[in-house]
């Protein structure tokens, strides 16, 4: 079964705030209405990005921040970051270029808020609320506030990391958001006291970036969601992952230009490896009732005859070595029968056989039982029965051959 993980900075996320599924046994199948009414939007403004980015969180954007002492929302705490970032990047006599409005970004964002890293640490509520951000976090909320300002931001991906690039003169600027020197990597930034003279400097080297895909905003928002994801099967929790998956796809619907890398996961295949996580995960844990149980809520939505077949087959064929197991041959034969239509008769006829093979093998033994009490009446009714069913089977015959033998004295 196959298992999928985002890596970006090696981020594994929480918790969930989804609303409840129909069938109360199952996770949600049917994407969040607000996944669908984000992925109808183009063009999306930096207030867009921010309540995207807060939803995927798992939060309400308008939504009180605990953390706080004064009453605020999340949404506000951006609108105040804005205006303060505004009034930042008009300080002094002359205009500012766009790659200097860029660098200006990532200063402001460390002196207003991001105060540490943390592995772990991708949503925009902690982010906002805390100041600890990882490489998804960070890059997010740096192009919320480039967005802002009317910067050409766009999201990159390399196989375990995420980062910005804006746009400038024709030029792509990458700009490593986990480092507050992170602007445009590679380039020594020298520091001046008021005089001019040179006082100190900052190398952030560049990233090992051969492997990367530019991604656009809306996708760049996504990894958010694609971390929880991780996290959440990292846990096991892979009920709980699902829903994530169902509104990252419908959040990435609609997209005009959909990145084509093998390092942005496609969120539709993303969407049915976690259905058949779920699957799979009752399968690991003994549960081949519900595994069954969901093959028949999920496949009407989600088809894949192959997968599900696979899925069904496994759950029966352990269901029957279940019963077998404890000799129970007529639960075994039922279970069998009644689950038929869920897989290929060449299956059917393979578990039969198994099944078959075990009843033999029951037969002979309560035949050896009594033959070896020297009951060979109740011996030979019991391999009169069992011949009726298994007239050609090897050891029954021999089994009739001595207790007819016995029987002669």
């Amino acid at each position: 079964m196959k298992y999928w993980f985002f890596a970006f900075c090696f981020v594994f996320l929480s918790v969930l705030g989804f609303s409840q599924s129909p069938n109360e046994t199952f996770p949600r199948l049917t994407p969040d209405p607000k996944a669908v009414e984000y992925g109808e939007v183009q063009n999306h403004s930096w207030r867009d990005l921010a309540e995207i980015a807060l939803w995927a969180s798992g939060v309400d954007p308008y939504a009180a921040v605990t953390a706080n002492k004064e009453k605020t929302t999340y949404m506000a705490l951006f609108d105040a970051l804005v205006e303060a970032l505004s009034v930042a990047v008009k300080e002094g006599e002359t205009e500012k270029s766009d790659a200097e409005k860029a660098e200006r970004v990532l200063q402001f964002m460390y002196e207003k808020t991001l105060k540490r890293y943390s592995l772990n640490q991708t949503q925009l509520d902690v982010l906002l609320s805390s100041g600890t951000y990882n490489c998804v976090s960070s890059a997010v909320f740096y192009l919320v506030l480039g967005k802002s300002l009317g910067l050409d931001v766009k999201g990159v991906v390399t196989r375990d990391h995420a980062f910005a690039t804006v746009e400038s003169e024709g030029a792509l600027i990458d700009i490593e958001t986990t480092n507050k020197f992170g602007f445009n990597p590679g380039n020594k930034k020298e520091f001046t006291d008021n005089f001019g003279k040179t006082t100190g400097f900052a190398y952030v080297p560049p990233g090992n970036y051969r492997n990367r895909a530019q991604i656009s905003p809306i996708e760049l928002v996504s990894l958010i969601m694609g971390n929880r994801i991780s996290m959440l099967e990292s846990r096991k929790r892979f009920a709980d992952a699902l829903p994530l998956a169902v509104d990252r796809a419908a959040l990435l619907a609609k997209r005009e230009a959909p990145v084509d890398s093998p390092l942005f996961s496609d969120p539709v295949a993303d969407r049915m490896d976690r259905v058949f996580n779920v699957a799979g995960n009752f399968l690991n844990s003994r549960k081949e009732e519900d595994a069954l149980a969901f093959a028949d809520y999920a496949k009407p939505v989600y088809p894949d005859d192959a997968r599900w077949e696979e899925i069904q087959y496994s759950a029966v064929n352990n269901i029957v070595a279940k019963y077998l197991r404890s000799n129970k041959i007529a639960d075994a034969k039922t279970a069998l029968e009644e689950n038929r239509n869920r897989y290929r008769e060449e299956q059917h006829d393979k578990l039969a056989g198994i099944v078959a093979q075990a009843e033999a093998v029951s037969y002979h033994n309560q035949f050896a039982a009594l033959f070896n009490r020297r009951k060979y009446e109740d011996a030979k009714a019991v391999l009169d029965l069992a011949l009726k069913t298994f007239p050609d089977d090897r050891q029954l015959n021999r089994d009739r051959e001595a207790v007819d033998k016995a029987l002669k004295g």
